[in-house]
């Protein structure tokens, strides 16, 4: 089963939301999304995956794909993220 890391990061958080991610061991600052495919079938099990492309600065394409399953539970993260953050900008007023 496939797993990602989802982290919730405030604006005032000082640490890097990935720390691993060294500018010398980063390819990819300058990519740029190209496009987002929905694929029927597209993991092992028969599932419905998610292909990500990315185009580089110097043309080449890299494409990532994850489970519709895991987008499905960042797209959550994200919701509950965003009321979270809203929520605390109107207790700071």
């Amino acid at each position: 089963m496939q797993t990602c890391n989802i982290k919730i990061c405030p604006k005032d958080q000082t640490e890097p939301a990935f720390p691993e991610l060294k500018p010398e061991n980063t390819l990819l600052a300058d990519a740029e999304l190209y496009g987002i495919a929905i694929l029927q079938g597209g993991m092992q099990s028969g599932k419905t995956s998610i292909g990500i492309a990315l185009k580089t600065p110097d043309g080449k394409f890299i494409l990532a794909q994850t489970s519709a399953a895991i987008l499905s539970t960042i797209y959550h993260a994200l919701v509950g993220a965003e009321q979270r953050f809203m929520d605390e900008k109107i207790n700071k007023q």
